[in-house]
């Protein structure tokens, strides 16, 4: 893989809390433009762990991480990431959907037509610019978990997108919407967390196994994910659409 085409780089990435065990333990991964990848495992494997620390929210205790060459820095804000939270209401927290999705391109500069467009724009991709004057505490699951799409990701044109079990309380209706939109987003690689394995199939094109801190699997997911013993071994299901494959 080239420098030019890669996007994120975790090089020996180790983790743990103050008082626990190893979270994560020598995690090396990158990940190249075009990528797509669903990150699988059990639940307390270090998942949601893995995403604060690519988004600078978490020190590692050793190990680099470099987006786009760039060396992460913990606590330093990062616009070419976007994350959407697994919790909707720890993201959408403001008196309105437009100063919701406002707030990150205001917060890095923005202002007066070129704030606004960068909002509207964000909003209609998504089909929810009607929401545009709606306080957020009135809008259902699927509403909120949009407009944090339109904030964290599109209203920043963010360039990597991570997602944490972006399909959790949504209903079919905006689960569909949801495999829509990162099937044609124009974001250059995504990281997705999820429990919903057939969302993982629809959606990636690469799948990693995360269990015991450690990296167990790494390939395409129909050989990954169409692994009986693999999936067993790490307390998955193999998903119903592969089980005659």
């Amino acid at each position: 893989m080239s420098e030019q085409e890669t996007v994120l780089r975790i090089s020996n990435l180790n983790f743990s809390y103050t008082h626990s065990g190893m979270i994560l333990d020598n995690i090396s991964l990158n990940i190249a433009r075009g990528e797509k990848i669903g990150v699988l495992g059990p639940n307390g494997t270090g998942k949601t762990s893995l995403f604060l620390l690519i988004t600078g929210v978490e020190k590692p205790s050793s190990g680099e991480i470099y987006l786009y060459n760039k060396k992460i820095t913990p606590g330093k804000f990062h616009p070419e990431l976007g994350m959407v939270f697994q919790d909707s209401d720890d993201q959408v927290f403001n008196f309105s959907v437009f100063e919701d999705v406002a707030f990150g391109p205001r917060n890095i500069g923005f202002t007066g037509e070129e704030l606004a467009s960068r909002v509207n724009h964000a909003l209609g991709h998504l089909g929810i610019s009607h929401l545009k004057e709606r306080p957020p505490h009135q809008l259902s699951g699927g509403e909120k978990r949009l407009v944090a799409i339109a904030g964290g990701i599109l209203a920043m044109q963010s360039r990597l997108a991570i997602y944490d079990e972006p399909t959790s309380n949504l209903d079919m209706k905006f689960r569909r919407k949801l495999i829509n939109f990162i099937k044609t987003s124009n974001q250059e690689a995504a990281l997705i967390a999820s429990h919903d394995l057939e969302f993982i199939l629809e959606t990636c094109n690469r799948v990693i196994i995360l269990d015991e801190g450690k990296i167990a699997a790494d390939g395409k997911p129909q050989d990954i994910m169409g692994n009986w013993d693999l999936m067993k071994k790490h307390s998955l299901e193999v998903p119903h659409s592969l089980w005659n494959k």
